[in-house]
């Protein structure tokens, strides 16, 4: 089912899944809840935010494929990021990160990291956003 959200400045379809169709080929996920420090003078959660969160779980998802500490790891750049939907405070927002490339002889990787905002009641999710990080440290020089 798709539906125009009207309470935002976003003007992009949405669509609802359930929990289990959004988390295929994600084999970690990350909740965090979005509290009123979170928001903005619009009343929806600031994009950097967000944005904080999403680097959090594709450092987590590099580091757990890697197995190298987290303070190993670097984002070198995030190559996309496409805001679709907003998020308020008290929505429960969902991040997905995986590992999609290896690059550089092991050295570097692409992590895709899909954010949800899931109805508490409903148990459906709305697609946020997708953002894709450029990480590099994944195996150290002396490694490979």
């Amino acid at each position: 089912a798709e539906r125009k959200k009207s309470t935002t400045m976003i003007s992009s379809t949405e669509t609802s899944t359930t929990a289990a169709e959004a988390h295929s080929g994600f084999d970690l996920e990350f909740t965090e809840v979005v509290l009123p420090a979170h928001q903005n003078h619009m009343q929806h959660t600031f994009g950097g935010i967000v944005m904080g969160w999403m680097c959090k779980a594709a450092l987590a998802e590099a580091s757990r494929k890697s197995k190298r500490n987290v303070g190993a790891l670097r984002i070198r750049s995030v190559m996309r990021i496409d805001f679709k939907a907003g998020s308020d405070v008290s929505n429960h927002l969902v991040f997905r990160p995986r590992l999609n490339a290896v690059f550089d002889d092991a050295k570097s990787a692409e992590v895709e990291v899909r954010v949800s905002r899931r109805s508490i009641d409903t148990g459906l999710e709305i697609h946020m956003n997708t953002g894709y990080f450029y990480i590099s440290g994944l195996a150290a020089d002396n490694d490979k």
